[in-house]
Protein backbone atom coordinates (compact mmCIF):
# COMPACT_ATOMS: atom_id res chain seq x y z
CA UNK A 1 0.00 0.00 0.00
CA UNK A 2 3.17 2.34 -0.29
CA UNK A 3 4.01 2.54 3.59
CA UNK A 4 7.35 1.81 4.49
CA UNK A 5 7.07 -1.98 6.39
CA UNK A 6 8.23 -1.56 10.10
CA UNK A 7 6.87 -3.16 13.29
CA UNK A 8 4.80 -0.22 14.16
CA UNK A 9 3.32 -0.66 10.65
CA UNK A 10 2.04 -3.98 10.97
CA UNK A 11 0.24 -3.17 14.57
CA UNK A 12 -1.58 -0.63 13.28
CA UNK A 13 -2.48 -2.48 10.32
CA UNK A 14 -3.56 -4.92 12.60
CA UNK A 15 -5.50 -3.52 15.12
CA UNK A 16 -7.43 -1.39 12.80
CA UNK A 17 -8.69 -4.81 10.77
CA UNK A 18 -9.53 -6.01 14.56
CA UNK A 19 -11.47 -2.51 15.16
CA UNK A 20 -13.29 -3.43 12.03
CA UNK A 21 -14.57 -6.27 13.41
CA UNK A 22 -15.41 -5.92 16.73
CA UNK A 23 -17.00 -2.85 14.75
CA UNK A 24 -19.19 -4.95 13.12
CA UNK A 25 -19.98 -7.32 15.85
CA UNK A 26 -21.11 -4.85 18.23
CA UNK A 27 -23.18 -2.39 15.81
CA UNK A 28 -24.98 -5.58 14.67
CA UNK A 29 -26.06 -6.11 18.00
CA UNK A 30 -26.84 -2.72 19.48
CA UNK A 31 -28.96 -2.62 16.69
CA UNK A 32 -30.86 -5.77 17.69
CA UNK A 33 -30.98 -4.96 21.39
CA UNK A 34 -31.53 -1.14 20.45
CA UNK A 35 -34.62 -1.45 18.32
CA UNK A 36 -35.89 -4.71 19.21
CA UNK A 37 -34.86 -6.45 16.21
CA UNK A 38 -34.95 -10.34 17.12
CA UNK A 39 -31.04 -11.17 16.57
CA UNK A 40 -31.07 -13.57 13.82
CA UNK A 41 -33.00 -11.48 11.81
CA UNK A 42 -30.14 -9.12 12.01
CA UNK A 43 -27.71 -11.76 11.49
CA UNK A 44 -29.26 -12.78 8.19
CA UNK A 45 -29.64 -9.06 6.66
CA UNK A 46 -25.91 -8.74 7.79
CA UNK A 47 -25.04 -11.25 5.97
CA UNK A 48 -27.85 -10.79 2.70
CA UNK A 49 -25.59 -7.54 2.53
CA UNK A 50 -22.34 -8.86 2.54
CA UNK A 51 -22.86 -11.59 0.17
CA UNK A 52 -24.59 -8.86 -2.73
CA UNK A 53 -21.02 -7.02 -2.20
CA UNK A 54 -19.11 -10.04 -2.61
CA UNK A 55 -20.61 -11.15 -5.72
CA UNK A 56 -21.53 -8.14 -7.19
CA UNK A 57 -20.33 -4.85 -5.84
CA UNK A 58 -16.84 -5.43 -4.95
CA UNK A 59 -15.36 -7.36 -8.32
CA UNK A 60 -17.57 -4.63 -10.11
CA UNK A 61 -16.23 -1.88 -8.48
CA UNK A 62 -12.32 -3.66 -8.97
CA UNK A 63 -12.77 -3.77 -12.64
CA UNK A 64 -14.53 -0.46 -13.44
CA UNK A 65 -12.29 2.10 -14.92
CA UNK A 66 -10.84 4.63 -12.57
CA UNK A 67 -11.75 8.44 -12.48
CA UNK A 68 -8.57 9.76 -12.37
CA UNK A 69 -5.01 8.48 -12.09
CA UNK A 70 -4.00 6.87 -8.65
CA UNK A 71 -0.35 5.27 -8.06
CA UNK A 72 -1.36 3.90 -4.72
CA UNK A 73 -4.71 1.53 -6.11
CA UNK A 74 -4.92 -0.47 -3.18
CA UNK A 75 -4.55 1.81 -0.89
CA UNK A 76 -7.90 3.26 -1.70
CA UNK A 77 -8.99 -0.23 -2.26
CA UNK A 78 -7.99 -1.06 1.37
CA UNK A 79 -10.40 1.66 2.89
CA UNK A 80 -13.00 2.18 0.77
CA UNK A 81 -13.54 -1.81 -0.26
CA UNK A 82 -11.54 -4.58 1.30
CA UNK A 83 -11.53 -3.19 5.00
CA UNK A 84 -15.18 -2.69 5.59
CA UNK A 85 -15.88 -6.37 3.81
CA UNK A 86 -13.54 -8.00 5.93
CA UNK A 87 -14.79 -6.14 9.09
CA UNK A 88 -18.14 -7.57 8.21
CA UNK A 89 -17.57 -10.78 7.63
CA UNK A 90 -15.80 -11.39 10.45
CA UNK A 91 -17.95 -9.47 12.80
CA UNK A 92 -20.46 -11.51 11.77
CA UNK A 93 -18.50 -14.77 12.39
CA UNK A 94 -17.34 -13.05 15.93
CA UNK A 95 -21.17 -11.83 17.08
CA UNK A 96 -22.22 -15.96 18.39
CA UNK A 97 -19.66 -15.29 21.05
CA UNK A 98 -20.36 -11.94 21.88
CA UNK A 99 -23.99 -12.69 22.08
CA UNK A 100 -23.54 -15.85 24.03
CA UNK A 101 -21.12 -13.80 26.29
CA UNK A 102 -23.68 -11.16 26.83
CA UNK A 103 -26.38 -13.68 27.81
CA UNK A 104 -24.64 -15.43 30.01
CA UNK A 105 -26.83 -18.80 30.55
CA UNK A 106 -26.43 -21.11 33.19
CA UNK A 107 -22.62 -22.74 34.14
CA UNK A 108 -24.64 -26.33 33.33
CA UNK A 109 -25.66 -25.86 30.10
CA UNK A 110 -21.63 -24.67 28.98
CA UNK A 111 -20.32 -27.37 30.69
CA UNK A 112 -22.39 -29.57 28.56
CA UNK A 113 -20.67 -27.85 25.35
CA UNK A 114 -17.41 -26.71 26.30
CA UNK A 115 -15.56 -29.58 25.01
CA UNK A 116 -16.88 -29.95 21.66
CA UNK A 117 -16.55 -26.00 21.45
CA UNK A 118 -12.97 -26.18 22.23
CA UNK A 119 -12.72 -28.77 19.81
CA UNK A 120 -14.54 -27.50 17.04
CA UNK A 121 -12.25 -23.86 17.47
CA UNK A 122 -9.26 -25.50 17.75
CA UNK A 123 -9.55 -27.07 14.64
CA UNK A 124 -11.56 -23.66 13.26
CA UNK A 125 -8.52 -21.66 13.85
CA UNK A 126 -5.67 -24.55 13.01
CA UNK A 127 -7.53 -24.40 9.74
CA UNK A 128 -7.80 -20.36 9.33
CA UNK A 129 -3.81 -20.32 10.20
CA UNK A 130 -2.90 -23.12 7.45
CA UNK A 131 -4.92 -21.16 4.55
CA UNK A 132 -3.46 -17.93 5.79
CA UNK A 133 -0.04 -19.00 5.60
CA UNK A 134 -0.46 -21.15 2.28
CA UNK A 135 -2.49 -18.34 0.80
CA UNK A 136 0.09 -15.81 2.10
CA UNK A 137 -1.02 -12.14 2.99
CA UNK A 138 -1.07 -10.68 -0.54
CA UNK A 139 -3.72 -13.06 -1.76
CA UNK A 140 -5.94 -13.32 1.69
CA UNK A 141 -6.31 -9.37 1.56
CA UNK A 142 -6.70 -9.10 -2.42
CA UNK A 143 -3.89 -7.41 -3.49
CA UNK A 144 -3.13 -10.17 -6.38
CA UNK A 145 -6.67 -8.22 -7.46
CA UNK A 146 -4.92 -4.71 -8.15
CA UNK A 147 -1.76 -6.03 -8.57
CA UNK A 148 -0.87 -8.87 -10.30
CA UNK A 149 1.27 -11.72 -8.72
CA UNK A 150 3.14 -13.84 -10.51
CA UNK A 151 2.48 -17.88 -9.51
CA UNK A 152 -1.37 -17.56 -10.62
CA UNK A 153 -4.00 -19.42 -8.50
CA UNK A 154 -2.88 -21.17 -5.40
CA UNK A 155 -3.13 -24.69 -5.51
CA UNK A 156 -0.62 -26.20 -2.92
CA UNK A 157 -1.45 -27.01 0.63
CA UNK A 158 -4.99 -27.40 2.01
CA UNK A 159 -5.81 -25.60 -1.29
CA UNK A 160 -5.23 -28.49 -3.16
CA UNK A 161 -8.11 -30.79 -1.00
CA UNK A 162 -11.17 -27.44 -0.53
CA UNK A 163 -11.10 -24.56 -2.18
CA UNK A 164 -12.74 -22.52 0.81
CA UNK A 165 -10.46 -23.28 4.00
CA UNK A 166 -10.49 -19.73 5.07
CA UNK A 167 -14.67 -19.45 5.13
CA UNK A 168 -14.86 -22.67 6.14
CA UNK A 169 -12.25 -22.44 9.35
CA UNK A 170 -14.14 -18.73 10.07
CA UNK A 171 -17.49 -20.97 10.32
CA UNK A 172 -15.54 -23.95 12.15
CA UNK A 173 -14.51 -21.48 14.59
CA UNK A 174 -17.57 -18.96 15.24
CA UNK A 175 -19.35 -22.04 16.13
CA UNK A 176 -17.36 -24.06 18.01
CA UNK A 177 -16.97 -21.09 20.60
CA UNK A 178 -20.71 -19.91 20.55
CA UNK A 179 -20.84 -23.67 21.78
CA UNK A 180 -18.45 -22.93 24.52
CA UNK A 181 -20.54 -20.29 25.83
CA UNK A 182 -23.64 -22.60 25.89
CA UNK A 183 -25.57 -19.58 25.21
CA UNK A 184 -28.77 -20.92 23.13
CA UNK A 185 -29.09 -17.46 21.01
CA UNK A 186 -25.51 -17.52 20.50
CA UNK A 187 -25.76 -21.26 19.37
CA UNK A 188 -28.43 -20.17 17.22
CA UNK A 189 -26.50 -17.41 15.25
CA UNK A 190 -23.37 -19.60 14.75
CA UNK A 191 -25.87 -22.15 13.27
CA UNK A 192 -27.32 -19.06 10.61
CA UNK A 193 -23.46 -18.77 9.72
CA UNK A 194 -23.64 -22.14 8.77
CA UNK A 195 -26.33 -21.92 7.05
CA UNK A 196 -24.74 -18.99 4.95
CA UNK A 197 -21.78 -21.26 3.35
CA UNK A 198 -23.64 -23.09 0.43
CA UNK A 199 -24.31 -19.17 -0.36
CA UNK A 200 -21.22 -17.89 0.09
CA UNK A 201 -19.73 -20.79 -2.05
CA UNK A 202 -21.93 -19.73 -4.99
CA UNK A 203 -20.99 -15.72 -4.25
CA UNK A 204 -17.16 -16.17 -4.03
CA UNK A 205 -17.05 -19.14 -7.02
CA UNK A 206 -18.99 -16.27 -9.33
CA UNK A 207 -16.90 -13.53 -8.06
CA UNK A 208 -13.39 -15.61 -8.94
CA UNK A 209 -14.66 -16.44 -12.19
CA UNK A 210 -15.21 -13.11 -12.62
CA UNK A 211 -12.25 -12.28 -11.52
CA UNK A 212 -9.72 -14.85 -12.68
CA UNK A 213 -11.63 -16.11 -15.47
CA UNK A 214 -11.10 -20.44 -17.16
CA UNK A 215 -8.35 -21.02 -14.49
CA UNK A 216 -10.39 -20.88 -11.84
CA UNK A 217 -13.13 -22.95 -14.00
CA UNK A 218 -10.41 -25.17 -14.01
CA UNK A 219 -9.44 -25.07 -10.40
CA UNK A 220 -13.38 -25.53 -9.54
CA UNK A 221 -13.87 -28.79 -11.40
CA UNK A 222 -11.03 -30.50 -9.60
CA UNK A 223 -11.19 -29.11 -6.19
CA UNK A 224 -14.39 -29.71 -3.76
CA UNK A 225 -15.57 -26.82 -2.33
CA UNK A 226 -15.50 -27.45 1.70
CA UNK A 227 -14.90 -31.32 2.02
CA UNK A 228 -11.81 -33.33 0.16
CA UNK A 229 -13.29 -35.76 -2.41
CA UNK A 230 -13.01 -39.20 -0.78
CA UNK A 231 -10.44 -40.21 -3.14
CA UNK A 232 -8.08 -37.15 -1.82
CA UNK A 233 -8.78 -38.18 1.69
CA UNK A 234 -7.58 -41.91 0.75
CA UNK A 235 -4.36 -40.26 -0.89
CA UNK A 236 -3.77 -37.81 2.35
CA UNK A 237 -4.60 -40.91 4.98
CA UNK A 238 -2.01 -43.01 2.89
CA UNK A 239 0.49 -40.64 3.28
CA UNK A 240 3.66 -40.75 5.69
CA UNK A 241 3.60 -37.79 8.47
CA UNK A 242 6.88 -35.87 6.90
CA UNK A 243 5.73 -35.23 3.35
CA UNK A 244 2.57 -32.68 4.85
CA UNK A 245 5.83 -30.55 5.84
CA UNK A 246 5.90 -28.92 2.00
CA UNK A 247 2.53 -28.44 2.26
CA UNK A 248 1.39 -26.65 5.67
Amino acid sequence: MGWRPSPLTAAVYIATLIAAMLSFAAIATLISAGLGVPSVVVQLVGWAGWLLWLAFLFSRERTRPARRPCPLRYRLAFIREVLPGIGCSFGLLLRPVLEGAIAGEAVDVRAATLAPGLALAGLGIALLATASTTLGLARTFFLHEYVPLPDGITTRGVYRHIRHPLFVGGITTSLGFALCTGSSMGIALALVNVAVLPVYIAAEDRRCMRVIGEPYLAYREAVSAVVPTRRRLQRIASRPWSSFRNHV
